[in-house]
């Protein structure tokens, strides 16, 4: 899959937003937080290896470090969140978890 086929996804989940129950104020946000999906490689707990996810949005963009990335995992169709890192290593951060829908990913982001 590439970039411009996930790019369509993200619209079309977007676009049915409304009908479903989203976490408070993310419905409003979320638009201008998603960003131009990129490949990233991210460090897995359960498996103690990296992985590829695609990132689809910067959901902390005031933080460089530790802020939350809305991701999308193409295997599983499903989207989740990660942990922001440094970009050393192997990878640009740490898989929190994979969730379904952007809607539910917000849903699971720790305060």
């Amino acid at each position: 899959m590439e970039a411009k086929q996930i790019s369509k996804l993200i619209e079309s989940e977007l676009a049915e937003r409304d009908s479903f129950d989203w976490p408070m104020g993310w419905s409003e946000q979320i638009e201008d937080l998603i960003i131009e999906p990129f490949e990233g490689n991210f460090f897995v707990p359960e498996t103690m290896e990296y992985e590829d996810f695609w990132v689809v949005a910067d959901l902390e963009p005031e933080k460089e470090e530790n802020g939350f990335l809305l991701i999308y995992d193409v295997d599983t169709d499903l989207f989740g969140l990660a942990r922001k890192a440094e970009l050393f290593n192997e990878g640009s951060g740490e898989l929190v978890g994979l969730y379904g829908t952007i809607g539910i990913a917000l849903e699971n982001m720790p305060e």
